[in-house]
């Protein structure tokens, strides 16, 4: 059912504007749009909000308490905060840049908003950037998805890592043979539901783990060292962690490149942002009264998405800011890469893996459809390939299945995805982007330009420096803000890629280095 809803006030009824130049001059000509407006809260706007949640809310929410625990308390919780802003305000940046584009006549609606923006932006290097970036984050996060899946089959279903590997790839080609993301949309609420059952039984856990700090607080320091090798100590429940018992730290700086991957990785909706924001572009198409322009209908459908955004990370960086703290909180420094394997053996921890387990294979058509958005056309040609194509996804899956192979741990996927290709696409290729472009400037030169041209009477006429938004004045205040948000995307980006991946490397080294620098000693001794 589709839900209706009165449109934002507007000053003036919309007008689409056609423009015609010849040498000398240009002429503008205003027509009447029909009068039934476009909504901004309808069915599918409420579905794109599910689907970004969704794709936001996956793999990477489980490494957060040990990201937290790298980079202290304090400084995690306003860094989850910032780098929400950061990636919604790159998602924007974008969409801003490709009305941009659009308005001129350049890129084409022939291809993809990221190549769009890319070509206009740094020409044949920029869309080379913005699809190898976009492949990188989404693949990698496919990998991770992929890693878990084959771990939960593995462990519960008493299959061989080579079976598990291959009934993996038969679930996960099935999925990827759904084409259109209103077709997941219930898929997304689903796993939606089943997040509430994990983040409680963490809440749960972390209670008791809490509650066990008196407990940890009485044991010596060999103790907390055989702890933290075995996991439990004779007589204390296993639900005890040893770093509970430890100082709460509230910033770490040189946690940052450990801490920096799973934060990224974390709002991992900005892979597939743009295909969402292309499906509200295509209902808002459809459902648009005949004869309402195609800049009108973009212009709806960027106010649409600048609300599914908004809400979506906004929701994403209270739940990312409570699992974080709550993880670390309760299992102190000695909680694992990944949140469930801190929990106690049982039936909670299993159904846990199940149902995520269940829930990320659902959600994976969501993040492979850049992909497919990329591949597809590149290898098949663009037009009908209704024979091929599903063989092409059945093979690419199964090169994320050697990837597998080659990579089996989650965390360290997600790490290196989060340090490599989201951050390329979710702080620095955006901030280049709209550096380049600059959107704001662009608008604030038509609009002069338009009102120098169009108005005969300056007297009857109000300028736009004297508009209810507050004038030109304003409009430079909020061009500078942009820039200042645009170059600190791209400096924190470069700075935490080279970080984390540095982190990444030195890790899969010495695994155990964590461990031996908060006991002060070698596990191997």
């Amino acid at each position: 059912m589709e839900v209706v809803a009165l449109t934002e006030p507007e000053p003036e009824p919309l007008t689409a504007i056609t423009t015609t130049r010849d040498s000398k001059s240009a002429a503008k000509t205003k027509e009447p749009l029909p009068s039934a407006p476009l909504t901004v809260w309808t069915g599918s706007t409420f579905r794109a909000f599910a689907n970004l949640l969704k794709t936001m809310v996956g793999a990477g929410v489980l490494t957060l308490p040990h990201a937290t625990s790298k980079f202290g308390l304090l400084a995690s919780v306003v860094g989850i905060a910032l780098a929400g802003y950061g990636t919604s305000a790159a998602i924007i940046f974008a969409v801003r840049c490709n009305a941009k584009v659009c308005e001129r006549g350049s890129g084409g609606d022939e291809v993809g908003v990221w190549e769009r923006i890319g070509r206009a932006a740094y020409g044949r290097l920029g869309v080379v950037s913005i699809i190898s970036s976009l492949l990188i984050a989404q693949l990698g996060l496919s990998a991770a998805y992929y890693d878990f899946i084959v771990e939960t089959i593995m462990q519960h279903a008493a299959l061989s890592h080579l079976h598990a590997l291959a009934v993996t790839w038969v679930l996960l080609t099935l999925v990827s043979m759904i084409r259109k993301l209103s077709s997941v949309a219930i898929l997304s609420l689903v796993g939606l539901i089943t997040y509430i059952y994990i983040i409680a039984l963490l809440v749960a856990y972390s209670s008791e783990a809490l509650d066990c700090s008196a407990a940890n607080a009485s044991l010596t320091a060999d103790q907390l060292q055989c702890a933290a090798k075995n996991g439990d100590i004779a007589g204390i429940s296993p639900i005890c962690h040893p770093g509970a018992a430890e100082p709460i730290a509230m910033a770490t700086w040189s946690g940052f490149g450990a801490w920096f991957g799973p934060a990224v990785f974390a709002f991992e909706g900005m892979g597939t942002a743009m295909s969402i924001y292309a499906s509200i572009g295509e209902s808002m198409a459809e459902d648009a009264p005949p004869g309402t322009s195609s800049t009108v209908v973009r212009r709806y459908t960027d106010r649409a998405f600048r609300w599914v955004v908004g809400g979506a990370y906004s929701c994403g960086v209270v739940i990312y800011v409570c699992v974080g703290a709550l993880g670390y909180l309760a299992f102190g420094s000695s909680v694992e890469g990944t949140i469930l394997k801190s929990f106690p053996e049982g039936p909670a921890k299993a159904n846990a893996q199940i149902v995520l387990a269940v829930v990320l294979g659902c959600t994976f058509a969501l993040q492979m459809n850049p992909v497919w958005g990329v591949i597809e056309p590149a290898i098949l040609g663009r037009g009908d390939y209704s024979a091929a194509w599903p063989v092409l996804r059945g093979v690419v899956v199964a090169l994320i299945a050697i990837a597998c192979v080659l990579i089996p741990a989650v965390d360290a996927m997600i790490s290196l995805s989060g340090a490599v290709g989201f951050s390329l696409l979710g702080f620095i290729l955006p901030g280049l982007f709209f550096l380049k472009l600059n959107p704001n400037a662009s608008v604030a030169v038509t609009l002069d330009r338009s009102v120098a041209a169009g108005l005969e009477s300056m007297g009857r006429a109000e300028s736009p420096g004297a508009s209810a938004n507050g004038g030109w004045g304003a409009t430079l205040r909020k061009n500078a803000l942009d820039v200042v948000v645009a170059i600190a995307l791209v400096a924190i980006g470069c700075t935490g890629s080279v970080l984390g991946v540095y982190d990444v490397f030195q890790q899969q080294q010495h695994p155990d280095a964590a461990i031996e620098a908060s006991l002060g000693c070698s596990l191997d001794e």
